[in-house]
């Protein structure tokens, strides 16, 4: 992690460069994390993560924001009553009754309602400054 003097004094193509590589460090970590709450689906059930079905489950479930899934997903891990990995119709479906429940009637309007603030990148990664 570069420190505020560092990277004060580095050009305007070193810094770009910079940016560049630490925003897709975030994005990797982001989407670990994101892929995390998919596979809760097979850990909860005891089952080992299938990576080919973990794949089309990322696929179908792209549009769907990281604290949306792990609302939807703990929802649905609660009711679930078998020992089978849920379809990804049934994580659908708990997304739509998380966008119900809270009277978001789409994706786009759930992440409004969650914008709390301004935001900035620090040294630690992105944090709420207002």
């Amino acid at each position: 992690m570069q420190t505020n003097d560092e990277l004060n004094r580095m050009g305007p193509v070193k810094y770009f460069d910079y940016c560049r590589k630490r925003g897709a460090e975030l994005m990797k970590q982001a989407r670990n994390e994101w892929l995390a709450v998919i596979q809760q689906l097979w850990t909860a059930t005891g089952k080992p993560v299938d990576s080919e079905r973990l794949m089309i489950y990322a696929k179908s479930l792209d549009a769907v924001p990281l604290g949306l899934l792990e609302t939807a997903v703990g929802n649905m891990l609660q009711q679930h009553t078998y020992a089978t990995v849920p379809q990804v119709g049934e994580v659908w479906r708990a997304v739509n009754d998380e966008l119900n429940r809270t009277a978001c009637y789409s994706i786009d309007a759930w992440m409004r309602s969650k914008a709390t603030g301004a935001y900035a990148m620090t040294e630690d990664g992105l944090e709420v400054i207002g």
